[in-house]
């Protein structure tokens, strides 16, 4: 008879558990995005903040040892999955825009019209910079509170409303601080042409010099940034020069890509190796394919064309049906405040196409891939980190029907409880 391995956690009692588990690693593309490894009457057991076993309760049992010093939780017929993972926020930056949605709402002014007056990024920009270290970090910390309430473990988080070297090293600085502090894990990139800064309007080929030359060195020495991120404010054969210094620095490389138009950005993805293009909306049936061929993982954010009014969904068939794999996020920002991604998982079955199962993937793995850490989080793996989230509800299919926030009762991170009885945990 082999020998137990001894659980310093488990979790019992689970009407379904979904692990996610797989026989080769890497992103799930296409038809296995459906493929959850969802069990009846699971359970799983964890040891030093990591993975024993998950799995049917009888397997579990046979397999691991318990005594008195196991803490033992009950799942209580509810759905266990692992943590979800944010794959695209902008969770630093100061003030508010509010004024930009009466604007949307009452005056039905475009995203594009809304700049014209003074609003979008560069409004954000000018109140980030102002701010103190101490104020980002106190206007994110409950933002992260929140997603927590929405079983994510696991955000990236971009920087963008500095647009100079010493500012992106501050929202950076921010978010390592945040990081450090817990609960979650966060995933830095580095967004350094968010837009264009009010010094550099008319001087665009200066603030491509400035941002290789100055910005993106400052930042790796730092190590600051796992990853650099540009959308269209440059011409894309110049935005290949950025992803070219970023990646001589070590940064994996992500794409701001066809939001409110087609601008080549999934076809930049594709070309430049990118890990993720993100948004994607107006993308060329030609550019999927080329990222599909070039592994390139489709972020998408069906909660943006509602918040903008854009008068489209995004279509996730179009990507899942042609053999991508798709990973979900938020897109929490200024301008659009949607800290849920279990609403985004609705959202993306109600608006976007997806299967119930293909928005769990979506959130877990295929965003854990899409954020580096696919290795590490995503799925209920023996060995990955101990990333939990029990949710008050017995399936996936109702999670995934459910728009509510706040649904995940108890959150477990590198096999500490983080929440419990939807409370975050000291």
């Amino acid at each position: 008879m082999s020998r137990k391995h001894y659980a310093d956690l488990l979790i019992h009692g689970a009407a379904e558990l979904v692990t996610m588990a797989a026989k080769t690693n890497g992103p799930r593309c296409g038809g296995a995005m459906n493929r959850i490894a969802a069990v009846k009457s699971g359970a799983v057991a964890v040891a030093n903040g990591r993975i024993l076993i998950a799995g049917p309760e009888n397997e579990v049992m046979a397999t691991v040892k318990v005594d008195s010093t196991t803490r033992q939780i009950s799942a209580k017929g509810r759905l266990v999955t692992p943590g979800l993972v944010d794959a695209h926020t902008h969770l630093v930056f100061a003030g508010s825009r509010e004024n930009e949605f009466e604007l949307k709402i009452v005056q039905g002014l475009s995203y594009e019209e809304i700049e014209d007056q003074g609003g979008g990024v560069l409004a954000t920009v000018k109140q980030t910079r102002e701010a103190s270290m101490t104020r980002l970090i106190a206007q994110a910390r409950p933002v992260l509170h929140r997603m927590l309430k929405n079983g994510v473990t696991t955000v990236e988080a971009k920087s963008g409303y500095a647009l100079t070297a010493e500012g992106e090293i501050k929202l950076l600085q921010a978010m390592e601080i945040l990081n450090h502090e817990g609960p979650q894990e966060i995933i830095p990139t580095l967004f350094g042409a968010h837009d264009l800064p009010p010094e550099y309007s008319s001087r665009s080929e200066d603030f491509l010099s400035y941002i290789i030359d100055e910005m993106i060195p400052a930042v790796a020495e730092k190590g600051l940034a796992r990853f650099y991120d540009s959308g269209v404010t440059f011409p894309p054969d110049d935005t290949a020069k950025l992803f070219a210094a970023a990646k001589a620095f070590g940064l994996g490389v992500k794409v701001h890509a066809d939001e409110f138009a087609l601008m080549g950005g999934a076809a930049l993805a594709a070309r430049c190796g990118a890990a993720s293009a993100e948004h994607c909306l107006n993308s060329r049936d030609e550019d999927l394919e080329a990222m599909r061929q070039a592994g390139v993982i489709a972020v998408l954010l069906p909660a943006v064309p509602i918040i903008h009014r854009l008068g489209q969904f995004v279509d996730a068939r179009r990507f899942i049906d042609n053999g991508l794999a798709v990973a979900l996020g938020t897109d929490f920002n200024p301008s659009c405040p949607v800290e849920s991604l279990s609403m985004v998982m609705s959202l993306a079955c109600y608006t976007a196409g997806m299967h119930p199962a293909e928005a769990v993937t979506a959130a877990t793995i295929n965003a854990a891939y899409a954020v580096g850490c696919g290795h590490e989080v995503g799925s209920l793996e023996p060995g990955k980190q101990a990333d939990i989230v029990i949710w008050e509800v017995a399936n996936h299919l109702q999670l995934c029907a459910n728009p509510s926030s706040g649904l995940a009762a108890t959150v477990i991170k590198k096999g500490q409880i983080i929440l419990e009885d939807g409370c975050p945990c000291s």
